[in-house]
C-alpha cells in the first residue's frame, strides 16, 4: 500500500489506497442485480453504525492500528483509515475527533517548534522508552573482559581484518551491552564465530538468537550449540523454562529486524537474568514488518562498532560499489554498474522481463555449477520467473521431464526430481524452516524427499503446503542470501532497503533489469533512494506541557527555545480545530496556504507591521495574487477564509 501511494504522491494524484477495514468486505453484485432493499446492503448499514458507535467510544483501536507497523501517523492516514469503512460524514467527522482528542494520543512539533501533522502514542512511546531505559540499564553493567593476549589470539587464529578484530573485541570487552553494525557482505557471521569462541575461552555460556527461524537455523550450522528465535527465547522465559547463568551472553544475528515490541521484551528478559547482549545487524537492511526502528536508537546510545569493509563480492569495483549503496550514494553505485553493462533497459515491463529471462538461461548454458537467484518485489513477478526457469531447465534435462501437481499456499505448480525448492512456512518437526531451499530427490504420492544441506527431509504436502519453486523469490527471501549471480527485476515498488540488499547477495555479478521511465539514471536512483526503513518516535520531538486534561478549552503551549512565538498563544481548541477543518481539504492545499499564511493575514487585517514581517520573510510580493492562490486551491470559500482570518489574528497577536 505504501509503494502504490508513493506512486500517486509522486504523480500529484490526490487518491489514496484504504487502509485495512475493520468490516469485512462482501461482494454484493453489480448494480443492475440489486434491489434498495438489498438485505446485505442493509446489514453492512448497521455493521457501519455499529462500528462508529464503538470507534468513537474507543478511539484506541484505530490508534492501535494505524501504529501497528509503524510509530507514528499523520492527519492523512488517520483520514483515509476512516474513509475506508464508509461511514457518513458526521460520523467520521465525530471519529476523527475522538481520536484527535483521545488521551492516548501525543501530539509533535516540527522542527520550528509548530505543531506538526505527525502524531504517535503514549503506548508507543513508554514501550520505546522503556527499551532504551533498559538499554542503558545494561550498559551501567559490566564484567571482567577477556585478556587482551587472548583476544588477540582468537583475532589471528581466525585470520580477522582490524575492524573485525575491534568489532570481536566489543562482545569480549565485559560489557553488559554491545552492538554491531555490519553492512551487508562485511564477514558479520564469520567475525561472529571468533566472538562466539572467545567468550567460551572466557568461561561465558553464548546463545545465538535470531528474528527468523532461517536465521536461528544458520547460527547452528555456523558452530553455535544453542541458537533460538528471539521469539522462542522469550515464549520459554515467559513459562519459566529458561534458567541462565549471570553474565551468560545473548548474541542476537539481524537484530535489526526486531520489532520494537519484541525488542523491549527481549531486554527486559536479558536484564532480569543479568545476562549480557550483544546485538548484530545493518539498520541499511529489510527490518521489521511491525513497528521497528529501535537497533538503530540502541546503537546510537551504546555508540556501535562498524564493518564497513566489504568481502563478499569478488570484483573491487563491485565492493566500492555495494559500499556505496551501504552509505547512501546511490546514483555513485549505479553508474557503476552501468558502466560495465549491468542494467538491462526495456520500453515495458513484459521486455524486461523477457530480457532478465534470456540472461539467466544464457548464463546457466554457459555455467551449470554457479548458484544463482532472481529477486523480484510481487509474488505474481516471481510465479513468471519461476516457471520460466523451470522450463528451461526441463529442457536442458536438468529436471525431470515428469510432472507432479501439488496444492500450495501460492497456488497448484507442477514439481519434478531435481526441481529446487524454497520454504515459505516453517514446519519444525519435519525439520523444514522458512526461507529454507532443498532440491527434491524423489516424490512419492503426496510426500516429497528433499535435500537440504546434505541431510534428507520429507515434506508431507496434505499438512504443509508452504513451498514454491526457489530460482526465484521476494527480496526478503534475499536477506542473508549470498549466491554467485544475481538478477535484479526493477519495478516502482522498489525502495533504498529493498535495493540495496538485492544488489549486495551476489559474489561474481548482478544484473538489474529496468523499464520504462526508469531507464533514466535519475528517476532509477531516486527510485531506489526512497527510505522505505523502519524508524522510532524518539526521533519526534513532543509538544511540550501537554496536559493530562482532556477537556475542551485546555491550553497547547509550546514554548521551544529561541523560536519567533508567533501562533504559539494558540488553544488546544483551536489547533484540534484546525486538524479537523483540514479533515476534508486537499493536503497539498492546506501546505500552500498555511506557507502563505503570514502574507494573507496581512492582506485581510491590513496590519502593517504584519506586512513588513512578511516582506522580511520574503513572502510580500503580489500579496493579493497570493491570498488568491491561497483561497483557491482550499475546499471551499468559508473554510479558507476562516483559517486566514485565524491566521491574521495569531500573526496580529505575535507582533
Amino acid at each position: 500500500r505504501d509503494y502504490q501511494n508513493d506512486y500517486f504522491i509522486k504523480n500529484g494524484l490526490n487518491v489514496r489506497v484504504d487502509e485495512i477495514s475493520l468490516i469485512p468486505t462482501e461482494h454484493i453484485g453489480p448494480q443492475r442485480l440489486r434491489t434498495e432493499t438489498d438485505v446485505l446492503a442493509i446489514n453492512r448499514n448497521h455493521e457501519r453504525a455499529k462500528l462508529a458507535s464503538e470507534l468513537m467510544a474507543n478511539p484506541n483501536m484505530i490508534l492501535e492500528q494505524l501504529t501497528a507497523q509503524k510509530s507514528s501517523f499523520t492527519v492523512d492516514e488517520l483520514n483515509r483509515y476512516i474513509d475506508c469503512h464508509q461511514l457518513d460524514e458526521r460520523a467520521a467527522n465525530e471519529i476523527f475527533k475522538s481520536v484527535i482528542y483521545s488521551p492516548e494520543i501525543l501530539y509533535t512539533v516540527d522542527k520550528n517548534g509548530e505543531l506538526d501533522e505527525r502524531f504517535t502514542t503514549r503506548t508507543v512511546r513508554a514501550e520505546e522508552t522503556e527499551a532504551m531505559a533498559l538499554s542503558r540499564a545494561l550498559m551501567n553493567e559490566n564484567d571482567a573482559p577477556l585478556a587482551p593476549a587472548k583476544m588477540e589470539r582468537v583475532a589471528r587464529s581466525y585470520g580477522l581484518s582490524d575492524e573485525q578484530a575491534a568489532a570481536m573485541e566489543a562482545g569480549l570487552s565485559g560489557k553488559r551491552l554491545s552492538v554491531i553494525r555490519g553492512k551487508a557482505g562485511t564477514g558479520k557471521s564469520f567475525m561472529l564465530g571468533a566472538m562466539r569462541d572467545g567468550l567460551k575461552r572466557g568461561g561465558h555460556d553464548v546463545i545465538g538468537l535470531a528474528p527468523t527461524n532461517m536465521v536461528a537455523s544458520a547460527l547452528r550450522e555456523d558452530g553455535f550449540d544453542q541458537a533460538f528465535t528471539v521469539h522462542s527465547f522469550l515464549f520459554q522465559d515467559q513459562h519459566d523454562r529458561i534458567k541462565l547463568k549471570e553474565g551468560t551472553r545473548l548474541i542476537v544475528d539481524e537484530a535489526a529486524m526486531l520489532d520494537s515490541r519484541t525488542m523491549k521484551a527481549f531486554m527486559e528478559a536479558a536484564y532480569k537474568h543479568r545476562a549480557a547482549v550483544v546485538l548484530v545487524g545493518d539498520d541499511g537492511q529489510l527490518s521489521a514488518i511491525e513497528r521497528g526502528g529501535l537497533f538503530t536508537d540502541i546503537a546510537r546510545l551504546a555508540g556501535a562498532s562498524e564493518l564497513t569493509e566489504v568481502r563478499r563480492q569478488k570484483k573491487e569495483w563491485s565492493k566500492v560499489a555495494t559500499e556505496a549503496l551501504a552509505s547512501g550514494d546511490v546514483l555513485g553505485a549505479l553508474k557503476a554498474y552501468e558502466e560495465r553493462g549491468l542494467i538491462v533497459k526495456s520500453d515495458n515491463a513484459e521486455a524486461s522481463k523477457k530480457a532478465l529471462i534470456e540472461k539467466w538461461k544464457t548464463d546457466f548454458d554457459l555455467d551449470t555449477n554457479a548458484s544463482r537467484f532472481v529477486f523480484a518485489y510481487r509474488n505474481k513477478d516471481v510465479d513468471v520467473f519461476n516457471m520460466a526457469m523451470r522450463d528451461h531447465l526441463q529442457a536442458r534435462g536438468v529436471i525431470a521431464r515428469k510432472n507432479h501437481a501439488f496444492n500450495t499456499r501460492h497456488g497448484r505448480f507442477d514439481f519434478s526430481k531435481g526441481d529446487q525448492l524454497i520454504m515459505t512456512d516453517t514446519d519444525k518437526r519435519a525439520g523444514l524452516i522458512n526461507g529454507q531451499g532443498g532440491k527434491i530427490v524423489d516424490i512419492e504420492g503426496a510426500f516429497i524427499t528433499l535435500e537440504i544441506n546434505n541431510e534428507l527431509r520429507t515434506l508431507d504436502s496434505n499438512g504443509f503446503t508452504g513451498f514454491r519453486h526457489g530460482y526465484a523469490g521476494t527480496i526478503y527471501k534475499g536477506q542473508g542470501r549470498t549466491v554467485d549471480h544475481a538478477y535484479i527485476y526493477h519495478t516502482r515498488h522498489w525502495g533504498q532497503a529493498n535495493g540495496y540488499v538485492a544488489l549486495s547477495r551476489h559474489k561474481a555479478d548482478a544484473h538489474l533489469f529496468v523499464a520504462g521511465e526508469y531507464c533514466d539514471s535519475n528517476k532509477l536512483a531516486k527510485s531506489l533512494k526512497r527510505d522505505d526503513r523502519k524508524v522510532s518516535s524518539l526521533g519526534l520531538e513532543l509538544a511540550n506541557k501537554q496536559s493530562q486534561d482532556t477537556s475542551i478549552g485546555r491550553e497547547f503551549e509550546m514554548n521551544a527555545e529561541g523560536f519567533d512565538p508567533i501562533g504559539l498563544n494558540d488553544t488546544f481548541e483551536e489547533a484540534v480545530d484546525d486538524l479537523r477543518q483540514y479533515r476534508r481539504v486537499d493536503r497539498r492545499a492546506y501546505i500552500y496556504a498555511d506557507y502563505r499564511a503570514d502574507v494573507a493575514a496581512a492582506e485581510i487585517n491590513n496590519n502593517v507591521s504584519a506586512t513588513k514581517e512578511a516582506t522580511k520573510r520574503g513572502l510580500g510580493r503580489r500579496i493579493g495574487q497570493k491570498v488568491l492562490s491561497a483561497r483557491s486551491t482550499m475546499s471551499s470559500f468559508k473554510s479558507s477564509s476562516n483559517f486566514l482570518i485565524k491566521a491574521a489574528k495569531i500573526l496580529g497577536r505575535g507582533m
